[in-house]
Parts: structure tokens; C-alpha cells; sequence
């Protein structure tokens, strides 16, 4: 797997820690992380540095993460947050 724009392991997002890569796609990466005041496990997915600066591509993130946020069902995963980093 790339190592483009990685985040390490003991990296913090927002409340979220980071605890390793699980996998990458065209326009993200995504890393399994921890809420640690809960020990909730949950995805960070982020755009790749590569496309940081291409307004098309965060606006497709943001609106991808938007529409989610709308979504309830099991197979679906929940969003808790999205910003930047």
C-alpha cells in the first residue's frame, strides 16, 4: 500500500486516534482508529495529499461524507465528523 500522505499510528484526528492503515481507493485512504473515551473503533478515511488542492475533488468528499451523514442502516457506516486536517 502507498504511503502517499500516510498517518501514522498515535496520530490524533479530531478525538480519534489512529491505529493503522486498512486499505486505499482512487481518491482516499482510509486507517482504522479508536475513540479512546469510549475504545470505539471507527474508519478515518481521508482524501489523499495528492488531490488536497483540487476543489472538485474535496467538494465530491464533502458531498460523499454529507450524504452518508443521511443514510441509517446497518450496512452503512455511521459519520460521526468530517473537516480538515
Amino acid at each position: 500500500m502507498s504511503s502517499e500522505g500516510a498517518l501514522s499510528a498515535g496520530t490524533c484526528v479530531e478525538k480519534f486516534v489512529v491505529q493503522h492503515l486498512i486499505g486505499e481507493g482512487g481518491a482516499g485512504i482510509v486507517y482504522l482508529g479508536i475513540d479512546p473515551a469510549v475504545q470505539k473503533r471507527v474508519a478515518i478515511k481521508v482524501l489523499r495529499r495528492a488531490l488536497s488542492h483540487d476543489e472538485s475533488a474535496v467538494l465530491r468528499f464533502e458531498r460523499e461524507a454529507r450524504a452518508a451523514a443521511e443514510l441509517s442502516h446497518p450496512a452503512i457506516v455511521e459519520i460521526f465528523s468530517f473537516g480538515h486536517l
